[in-house]
């Protein structure tokens, strides 16, 4: 080489140097901004072993670019090769018109290389995320990772190369990938005792197949994506020869496979904990609340791949009507602890289940519809076992300010629904008395109801007694009523009675 470049400082102290010399010295230029361009991305190192930073001179710039392992989580999963596949690279080297390099002659071994960009503790999604041949490609499959690889590209870089390697190497890359996540759902930080070192969303980079398919991808490309999506399959589903793999953080602090995730979209999972298995039969494990943004990624998977359990408000819905369900909204403490958890919701059809579900414990121990329920009657018919709200219920509600739609009392429509048992049970001396306290402190809606006035006629009332200690009571249309010359309130009965 020329003198002026070998005897430069920088050429004679670094470790490695290369001195590139263009065919058209007018290119110069255009190769210059190629260079910087290509430098600029601080993945350009990522996956190159040995080389720590890369220094680009030319007459005009100078431009140092360092590995950045800071600022990206890298993991390595050792690959053994099977001896079909290693059968079948010999085959192709040896007919001499493969494309297949002859340095993989009787391969053993090789890795897939996984990385994301973190920001501290945080794991993010990578942008353009190309397929790596230790240097970058152009082979973009839509993913929110990097993945590098022996893979054999084209010249241009642009496609690789259908073949079985490139396939055989793509589809460990995706059960491989499961295992990359699961590592660093374990990993722990050094700092901290029993602390681990990401937070739990890391799920955010898992890929969503059904966008992926939606993708532009270069045709030449696709079969990887689908052999990509074998791999991940086997990974998350497992087969006789694999388990299936446990990398979704939950709330007890555990790794879960799919199948044993919980997606609990109504909140109720963590509100009756254990005896949500009990109420529900579902015994999966609550994902982690942050899972965050990546809860969709999982529940992406468990409806493409019919594993896991999804837990939406129509399942409540459902379970509302189960024996052992009732049961516990049952006991007021229970009810309560139910309808705050619907009232305080963000979610508006959760907060309305509180109008539109049999859920609201009544006085007699029912569940009803708020709308159903009055919050209160006098207390003269008391007797008549109306559909009042739970009296313990109604006292916790009012400590926290939370307002049931229940219903309005009106003496007159009180009246009418409950016709029946104020004829059936106006058996005892206390009954009647306050039967007819009742309809006084009612008069006057009561007398412009003409099938009100009619009925009344039929209630019981006391009489003097006939017979020693023995109760006499009769319709007040069988009865003599004494005249109108007695004193206040006595009188005013009178009135009401002559009146019927």
């Amino acid at each position: 080489m020329e003198p002026e470049i070998v005897e430069t400082t920088i050429f004679k102290n670094s470790t490695v140097s290369i001195a590139l010399k263009p065919r058209r010295k007018e290119k110069l230029q255009e190769y210059h901004i190629i260079l910087n361009k290509l430098f600029t991305d601080d993945r350009i190192l990522l996956f190159l072993p040995n080389i720590v930073n890369a220094k680009i001179i030319t007459p005009t710039a100078y431009k140092e670019s360092k590995k950045n392992e800071e600022d990206y989580f890298i993991g390595k999963e050792p690959l053994t090769i099977p001896d079909s596949i290693r059968q079948w690279i010999n085959k192709e080297i040896d007919d001499n018109e493969s494309v297949v390099p002859e340095k993989y002659y009787d391969i053993e071994n090789s890795i897939i290389q996984f990385a994301t960009k973190r920001i501290s503790n945080q794991i993010e999604k990578t942008s353009n995320s190309v397929l790596y041949n230790y240097l970058p490609t152009k082979v973009n499959l839509g993913f929110d990772f990097l993945i590098n690889g022996d893979f054999i590209p084209d010249g241009t870089r642009e496609f690789f190369h259908n073949i079985k390697w490139n396939d055989f190497l793509i589809e460990q890359a995706g059960l491989l990938f499961l295992k990359w996540i699961k590592s660093i759902g374990e990993k722990k930080d050094e700092s901290i005792t029993a602390s681990y070192l990401f937070k739990r969303s890391y799920p955010i980079i898992i890929p969503d197949f059904s966008i992926l398919r939606t993708q532009i991808i270069d045709e030449r490309n696709k079969h990887l994506l689908s052999s990509f999506k074998r791999g991940f399959k086997l990974g998350l589903i497992g087969s006789q020869d694999h388990q299936p793999i446990s990398f979704i953080p939950t709330q007890l602090g555990t790794l879960e496979t799919l199948s044993n995730i919980l997606i609990d979209k109504t909140g109720i999972a963590n509100l009756l904990k254990d005896d949500f298995v009990k109420l529900t039969g579902i015994a999966q494990k609550i994902i982690h609340k942050e899972v965050a943004e990546g809860t969709e990624k999982i529940e992406s998977l468990i409806t493409e791949y019919g594993t896991g359990c999804i837990y939406t408000i129509d399942n409540l819905k459902t379970d509302f009507k189960k024996v052992e369900f009732q049961e516990w909204l049952k006991l007021p403490d229970n009810n309560f602890k139910f309808l705050k958890h619907l009232f305080n919701s963000n979610d508006a059809t959760i907060r309305q289940m509180i109008e539109t579900e049999n859920i609201i414990l009544s006085k007699t121990n029912e569940l009803h519809k708020a709308s159903d329920l009055l919050s209160e009657i006098p207390e003269e018919v008391f007797f008549i076992g109306s559909n009042t709200i739970n009296l313990s219920l109604r006292a916790l509600l009012a400590k926290e300010k939370i307002e049931l739609k229940l219903k309005p009392f009106h003496a007159v429509v009180f009246y009418k629904e409950n016709l029946k048992s104020f004829n059936s049970l106006l058996t005892n001396e206390n009954n009647i008395f306050n039967t007819w306290n009742f309809i006084y402190d009612n008069w006057s809606a009561f007398k412009i109801e003409e099938e009100i006035k009619k009925s009344l006629g039929q209630l019981n009332i006391v009489c003097k007694p006939t017979q020693e200690g023995v109760l006499n009571i009769r319709p007040i249309l069988s009865v003599y009523i004494p005249n109108l010359d007695e004193p206040e309130p006595k009188r005013k009965k009178s009135v009401i009675f002559h009146q019927i």
